[in-house]
Protein backbone atom coordinates (compact mmCIF):
# COMPACT_ATOMS: atom_id res chain seq x y z
CA UNK A 1 0.00 0.00 0.00
CA UNK A 2 1.02 3.65 -0.28
CA UNK A 3 0.10 6.92 1.41
CA UNK A 4 0.99 10.50 0.49
CA UNK A 5 0.35 13.81 2.29
CA UNK A 6 1.33 17.02 0.47
CA UNK A 7 1.15 20.52 2.01
CA UNK A 8 1.84 23.39 -0.42
CA UNK A 9 1.71 27.17 0.06
CA UNK A 10 1.15 29.71 -2.70
CA UNK A 11 3.76 32.49 -2.57
CA UNK A 12 2.72 34.32 -5.73
CA UNK A 13 0.79 33.69 -8.94
CA UNK A 14 3.20 31.06 -10.24
CA UNK A 15 5.32 29.83 -7.32
CA UNK A 16 4.33 27.17 -4.76
CA UNK A 17 6.41 25.38 -2.12
CA UNK A 18 5.83 23.02 0.77
CA UNK A 19 6.39 19.68 2.42
CA UNK A 20 5.49 16.12 1.49
CA UNK A 21 5.33 12.85 3.38
CA UNK A 22 5.36 9.49 1.62
CA UNK A 23 4.75 6.03 3.05
CA UNK A 24 4.95 2.84 1.03
CA UNK A 25 4.89 -0.82 2.09
CA UNK A 26 6.05 -3.41 -0.47
CA UNK A 27 5.64 -7.11 0.29
CA UNK A 28 4.66 -10.56 -0.96
CA UNK A 29 6.87 -10.56 -4.06
CA UNK A 30 7.19 -13.58 -6.36
CA UNK A 31 10.15 -14.15 -8.69
CA UNK A 32 11.36 -16.60 -11.29
CA UNK A 33 13.77 -18.97 -9.52
CA UNK A 34 16.62 -18.52 -11.98
CA UNK A 35 16.67 -14.70 -11.98
CA UNK A 36 18.88 -12.29 -10.00
CA UNK A 37 16.11 -10.86 -7.81
CA UNK A 38 15.28 -14.33 -6.48
CA UNK A 39 18.76 -14.63 -4.92
CA UNK A 40 17.93 -11.90 -2.39
CA UNK A 41 21.16 -10.04 -3.10
CA UNK A 42 19.39 -6.97 -4.51
CA UNK A 43 18.43 -4.24 -2.02
CA UNK A 44 14.68 -4.25 -1.50
CA UNK A 45 14.09 -7.54 -3.35
CA UNK A 46 12.24 -8.92 -0.33
CA UNK A 47 10.15 -5.76 0.06
CA UNK A 48 10.14 -3.30 2.93
CA UNK A 49 8.79 0.02 4.14
CA UNK A 50 9.68 3.32 2.53
CA UNK A 51 8.97 6.32 4.76
CA UNK A 52 10.21 9.77 3.80
CA UNK A 53 9.79 13.49 4.37
CA UNK A 54 10.39 15.75 1.41
CA UNK A 55 10.59 19.32 0.14
CA UNK A 56 8.66 20.34 -2.98
CA UNK A 57 8.72 23.57 -5.00
CA UNK A 58 6.97 24.38 -8.29
CA UNK A 59 6.80 27.23 -10.79
CA UNK A 60 3.83 27.06 -13.14
CA UNK A 61 3.04 29.63 -15.84
CA UNK A 62 1.10 27.30 -18.16
CA UNK A 63 -2.07 28.67 -19.76
CA UNK A 64 -3.79 25.30 -19.23
CA UNK A 65 -2.67 22.55 -16.82
CA UNK A 66 -4.26 19.77 -18.92
CA UNK A 67 -2.90 20.71 -22.34
CA UNK A 68 -0.79 23.87 -22.42
CA UNK A 69 -0.16 25.97 -25.53
CA UNK A 70 2.13 28.49 -23.81
CA UNK A 71 4.13 28.67 -20.60
CA UNK A 72 6.53 26.70 -18.43
CA UNK A 73 6.35 24.20 -15.60
CA UNK A 74 9.25 23.54 -13.25
CA UNK A 75 9.25 21.24 -10.23
CA UNK A 76 11.96 20.37 -7.71
CA UNK A 77 11.52 17.72 -5.04
CA UNK A 78 13.83 15.95 -2.62
CA UNK A 79 12.92 13.07 -0.28
CA UNK A 80 14.83 11.70 2.69
CA UNK A 81 14.17 8.05 3.61
CA UNK A 82 15.48 7.17 7.05
CA UNK A 83 15.04 4.56 9.78
CA UNK A 84 14.12 7.42 12.14
CA UNK A 85 10.90 7.80 10.12
CA UNK A 86 10.20 4.05 10.12
CA UNK A 87 11.84 3.36 6.76
CA UNK A 88 13.55 0.04 6.02
CA UNK A 89 16.06 1.86 3.81
CA UNK A 90 18.25 4.95 4.16
CA UNK A 91 18.61 6.97 0.97
CA UNK A 92 17.99 10.36 -0.62
CA UNK A 93 15.98 11.03 -3.77
CA UNK A 94 16.27 14.25 -5.84
CA UNK A 95 13.99 15.11 -8.78
CA UNK A 96 13.87 17.90 -11.36
CA UNK A 97 11.15 18.37 -13.98
CA UNK A 98 11.05 21.15 -16.58
CA UNK A 99 8.41 21.51 -19.32
CA UNK A 100 8.05 24.26 -21.92
CA UNK A 101 5.19 25.01 -24.32
CA UNK A 102 5.16 27.37 -27.30
CA UNK A 103 2.54 27.84 -30.01
CA UNK A 104 4.84 28.30 -33.00
CA UNK A 105 1.85 28.99 -35.27
CA UNK A 106 -1.93 28.74 -34.77
CA UNK A 107 -2.75 25.10 -33.96
CA UNK A 108 0.92 24.04 -33.80
CA UNK A 109 2.42 23.60 -30.32
CA UNK A 110 6.03 22.62 -29.63
CA UNK A 111 6.34 21.04 -26.17
CA UNK A 112 9.52 19.91 -24.42
CA UNK A 113 9.95 17.77 -21.32
CA UNK A 114 13.16 17.19 -19.33
CA UNK A 115 13.50 15.03 -16.22
CA UNK A 116 16.21 14.13 -13.75
CA UNK A 117 15.89 11.49 -11.02
CA UNK A 118 18.91 10.95 -8.76
CA UNK A 119 19.16 8.45 -5.88
CA UNK A 120 21.93 8.17 -3.31
CA UNK A 121 22.45 5.59 -0.58
CA UNK A 122 20.66 2.30 0.16
CA UNK A 123 18.21 2.53 -2.75
CA UNK A 124 15.67 -0.36 -2.93
CA UNK A 125 15.02 -1.89 -6.32
CA UNK A 126 11.49 -0.54 -6.76
CA UNK A 127 12.57 3.01 -5.87
CA UNK A 128 15.26 3.18 -8.56
CA UNK A 129 14.80 5.53 -11.51
CA UNK A 130 12.82 4.00 -14.37
CA UNK A 131 13.05 4.54 -18.12
CA UNK A 132 10.02 3.95 -20.31
CA UNK A 133 6.25 4.07 -20.08
CA UNK A 134 3.51 6.30 -21.43
CA UNK A 135 5.08 9.61 -20.34
CA UNK A 136 8.84 9.47 -21.02
CA UNK A 137 10.63 7.28 -23.57
CA UNK A 138 7.47 5.89 -25.13
CA UNK A 139 8.43 2.64 -26.83
CA UNK A 140 9.98 0.97 -23.79
CA UNK A 141 8.08 -1.03 -21.15
CA UNK A 142 7.68 1.03 -17.96
CA UNK A 143 9.60 -1.38 -15.71
CA UNK A 144 12.16 -2.79 -18.11
CA UNK A 145 15.10 -0.52 -17.23
CA UNK A 146 16.09 0.70 -13.75
CA UNK A 147 19.16 2.55 -12.50
CA UNK A 148 20.23 4.76 -9.62
CA UNK A 149 20.00 7.84 -11.83
CA UNK A 150 17.94 9.01 -14.79
CA UNK A 151 18.43 12.01 -17.07
CA UNK A 152 16.18 12.30 -20.10
CA UNK A 153 14.55 14.79 -22.44
CA UNK A 154 11.94 14.74 -25.19
CA UNK A 155 10.19 17.09 -27.60
CA UNK A 156 6.74 16.79 -29.13
CA UNK A 157 5.06 18.72 -31.95
CA UNK A 158 1.28 18.82 -31.56
CA UNK A 159 -0.73 19.81 -34.63
CA UNK A 160 -4.46 20.45 -34.91
CA UNK A 161 -5.63 18.86 -38.18
CA UNK A 162 -9.43 18.91 -38.56
CA UNK A 163 -12.10 19.93 -36.06
CA UNK A 164 -11.52 17.65 -33.02
CA UNK A 165 -8.66 15.67 -34.57
CA UNK A 166 -4.93 16.27 -34.27
CA UNK A 167 -1.61 14.51 -34.75
CA UNK A 168 1.72 14.56 -32.89
CA UNK A 169 5.30 13.54 -33.50
CA UNK A 170 7.79 13.02 -30.68
CA UNK A 171 11.40 12.10 -30.03
CA UNK A 172 13.38 11.66 -26.81
CA UNK A 173 16.44 10.14 -25.20
CA UNK A 174 17.67 8.88 -21.86
CA UNK A 175 21.31 8.90 -20.82
CA UNK A 176 22.75 6.09 -18.66
CA UNK A 177 24.71 7.04 -15.58
CA UNK A 178 28.05 6.44 -17.28
CA UNK A 179 27.02 8.15 -20.58
CA UNK A 180 27.98 5.51 -23.15
CA UNK A 181 26.52 5.91 -26.64
CA UNK A 182 25.91 2.19 -27.06
CA UNK A 183 23.71 2.28 -23.93
CA UNK A 184 21.85 5.49 -24.82
CA UNK A 185 18.10 4.88 -24.96
CA UNK A 186 16.19 6.80 -27.64
CA UNK A 187 12.53 6.99 -28.57
CA UNK A 188 10.68 8.27 -31.63
CA UNK A 189 7.05 8.00 -32.59
CA UNK A 190 3.76 9.64 -33.36
CA UNK A 191 0.11 9.60 -32.50
CA UNK A 192 -3.42 10.80 -33.02
CA UNK A 193 -5.50 13.08 -30.79
CA UNK A 194 -9.26 13.45 -30.43
CA UNK A 195 -10.66 16.30 -28.35
CA UNK A 196 -13.19 15.04 -25.82
CA UNK A 197 -13.67 18.57 -24.50
CA UNK A 198 -12.34 21.35 -26.76
CA UNK A 199 -12.86 24.17 -24.25
CA UNK A 200 -10.83 22.30 -21.59
CA UNK A 201 -8.38 20.88 -24.20
CA UNK A 202 -8.97 17.37 -22.90
CA UNK A 203 -7.79 14.80 -25.47
CA UNK A 204 -7.88 11.08 -26.02
CA UNK A 205 -4.33 10.04 -26.83
CA UNK A 206 -3.24 7.23 -29.16
CA UNK A 207 0.56 6.94 -29.47
CA UNK A 208 3.01 4.47 -30.91
CA UNK A 209 6.69 4.68 -29.95
CA UNK A 210 9.83 2.95 -31.17
CA UNK A 211 12.98 2.47 -29.10
CA UNK A 212 16.20 0.52 -29.39
CA UNK A 213 14.92 -2.94 -30.38
CA UNK A 214 11.45 -2.41 -28.91
CA UNK A 215 8.14 -0.63 -29.53
CA UNK A 216 4.85 -0.03 -27.71
CA UNK A 217 1.32 1.30 -28.23
CA UNK A 218 -0.32 3.69 -25.75
CA UNK A 219 -3.95 4.70 -25.18
CA UNK A 220 -4.90 7.22 -22.50
CA UNK A 221 -6.62 10.50 -21.69
CA UNK A 222 -4.50 13.73 -21.43
CA UNK A 223 -1.11 14.40 -22.93
CA UNK A 224 2.13 12.68 -21.97
CA UNK A 225 3.35 15.91 -20.34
Amino acid sequence: FSFKALFMRKFNRHFFAGFDYQLRNEFNFQYFDDKELATGGVTGAAGGIGSAFGLVATFDSRDNVINAYEGQFFEFSSYFYNAAFGSSFNFMNVNLLYNTYHEVRPGWVLATNSRMNLNYGQVPFLSMARAGGEEMLRGYAANRFRDHHFIGSQAELRVSVYKRFGVVGFAGFRSPADIQLDRLKYSIGGGVRYALNKSERLNIRLDYGWGRGTSSFYFSVTEAF
